[in-house]
């Protein structure tokens, strides 16, 4: 197979392919810098999913912070599903509200789907900073009029969990949920945590 390889790489056909998609990634990366002071990110439509997956890969060793907005399949019965596309679409959008990715990459199929409008998703985000002070009764209210589902022990994302004066929280679009460590109604403590041990990892400035 290696040889097989070798052979293609050193076909004039290949080189021209491989400098191309190279040129393509280079004038991609330009245009979103160019288009950065714009205040809204730039939209690269690809064919596919895979396609996506490697403009996200090439785009991030530029120095980008791109986003993958998935595609969302309809579900038109009663049956306990994931809903992990869902929250990938809802990071991504919220990355776009915040300006914390700048360029967002989707197929055509995930581009078309109708999602939620920029002001409802304004209105359903809370920002929760190390310093503050909460109300329990109405962070639970916040959680679940947006969708969260109260556990006993948090595991995936859109879960919530309340001890006491601890508060489990596993936002969309985190790579880990964090914690929060109440002392009345201020913020103790606020850290990110592994699910499988349910230990914290490192400290969190804001949620």
């Amino acid at each position: 197979m290696n040889i097989i390889c070798r052979q293609i790489e050193n076909e004039r056909e290949y080189r021209e392919l491989r400098e191309s998609v190279r040129a393509r990634n280079a004038m991609i990366s330009a245009l979103a810098s160019d288009t950065a002071d714009s205040g809204c990110p730039m939209l690269l439509i690809v064919p596919d999913e895979k396609e996506a997956m490697r403009c996200f890969t090439s785009l991030s060793e530029m120095g980008h912070t791109p986003a993958v907005f998935s595609f969302r399949d309809y579900i038109f019965y009663n049956i306990t599903a994931s809903h992990e596309y869902e929250h990938e679409r809802l990071g991504v959008l919220t990355a776009i509200l915040d300006g914390t990715c700048d360029i967002v990459i989707a197929t055509p199929d995930a581009a078309l789907q109708y999602t939620i409008p920029k002001a409802g998703l304004a209105a359903s985000v809370m920002t929760v900073n190390e310093s503050d002070s909460i109300d329990m009764d109405s962070l639970k209210a916040f959680l679940v009029g947006n969708g969260y589902s109260a556990v006993e022990t948090v595991d995936a994302a859109g879960q919530y969990s309340v001890r006491g004066g601890i508060i489990d929280i596993y936002p969309p679009g985190y790579e880990y949920p964090v914690r929060l460590e109440l002392f009345g109604d201020d913020i103790d403590s606020m850290s990110y945590f592994d699910i499988i041990s349910q230990r914290r990892t490192e400290p969190a400035q804001s949620l």
